[in-house]
């Protein structure tokens, strides 16, 4: 199950008209109104009236899980919406509202900054930025697929741009290899796939100036901060460009190897389909430490509890890279993906800055 992003049913329904209102401007298809349910654990609205094989197929990647009981926990909660979507009583059960929807497009799927429209196949889904301060994460991803250093490795899903805001992204099969127990056959063929990946990385990699390196940085939060117009989005990249200040004056090096990253190349976000493997959600794609998206996809950092996390950065000895660029990394993570209503964003902030001027502080004494 996933965190969910429905919460806030009213802010969900502005969402929602606000990006069917931005697509009414160019797609030729006509709107109705149409009912939908929410369901809020999945992370899911339902046109009233779809198709259940759809909304199995959908959710398969829920229904698949490593241990037994939250396999069989999920399996029995979406059988139970199945079954209410089925016998029509989605009114009796589930939170329902009407809006000016696409029937091409009976399903959408919530996320962090954009949503995604799943057409009556489940073969392309329309993915629109939420707001005009995510369009950071629309145009990344574009960026990504297009960015020809990566084509041939052919790991990345294929995406048609609308605009800056809008693109069509084709869906892919399989599952998320934290989901389901590897054979020694898919561990090699996953293995190879990122190993390829990681090694074009280096390839690509370059030395900049470590002034640069923040510069490059700060630009980017500064622009993120004046299109999101948060006051606490604003303190937090105040906060960076403290941090950053401090590192430049104190770190004992110069230089810093980047290159392009993902950034967020969790073992949630790769696919494996037999034995081809994809990554998805490439909304964090620019340049960053060349070891950023290794580190985390080898520790499997992103989905550690805090507590574990933090212990396993203080055991610096046995890490084979610069921690203090990590941390640096995983801060400016944070703050982009920063969500004023869950009380861990700023918890992760806040241990990640201790940890940075830890660091700061043992470099300085060798």
């Amino acid at each position: 199950m996933k965190f969910s992003q429905f919460k806030d049913t009213q802010k969900l329904e502005r969402e929602v008209n606000e990006c069917i209102d931005y697509l009414n401007g160019f797609l030729w298809s006509d709107t109705h109104q149409k009912q939908y349910f929410i369901v809020p654990k999945l992370n899911l609205m339902l046109r009233s009236n779809l198709d259940i094989s759809l909304f199995l197929d959908v959710t398969k990647e829920y229904r698949s899980n490593k241990r037994f009981l939250t396999r069989v926990a999920a399996l029995l909660y979406i059988v139970a919406i199945a079954g209410i979507l089925k016998l029509r009583l989605g009114r009796f059960f589930l939170k329902d509202f009407s809006l000016k929807g696409y029937d091409f497009y009976p399903i959408i799927i919530g996320g962090n900054n954009r949503l995604r429209f799943i057409d009556s196949s489940n073969s392309n889904a329309l993915l629109i930025a939420k707001n005009s301060y995510s369009l950071l994460f629309t145009r990344n991803a574009m960026r990504a697929y297009n960015n020809a250093n990566f084509s041939d490795l052919d790991l990345i899903p294929q995406v048609i741009p609308i605009n800056d805001r809008v693109y069509l992204e084709k869906q892919i099969n399989g599952l998320a290899i934290n989901r389901i127990a590897l054979t020694d056959v898919q561990h090699e063929s996953v293995n190879n796939s990122l190993d390829s990946f990681f090694a074009r990385q280096e390839d690509l990699s370059r030395e900049i100036s470590i002034s640069t390196f923040l510069r490059y940085k700060k630009s980017i939060l500064q622009n993120f901060s004046s299109e999101a117009k948060s006051e606490h989005i604003s303190k937090l990249c105040k906060l960076f460009k403290s941090v950053s200040n401090k590192i430049e004056h104190s770190f004992c090096i110069t230089k810093v190897s980047v290159s392009p990253s993902h950034g967020d190349l969790n073992r949630g976000n790769v696919f494996l389909d037999q034995d081809r493997v994809s990554i998805i959600d490439w909304e964090y794609f620019m340049y960053r430490y060349v070891k950023y998206d290794i580190i985390l996809y080898r520790y499997d950092l992103r989905h550690q509890p805090l507590l574990d996390y933090v212990e396993f950065l203080k055991g610096k000895q046995h890490l084979d890279f610069n921690i203090i660029l990590f941390l640096l990394e995983e801060l400016f993570f944070r703050i982009l993906n920063f969500k004023e209503d869950i009380a861990d964003s700023q918890v992760y902030v806040d241990s990640i800055i201790e940890l940075i001027y830890e660091n700061l502080l043992i470099d300085r004494k060798r």
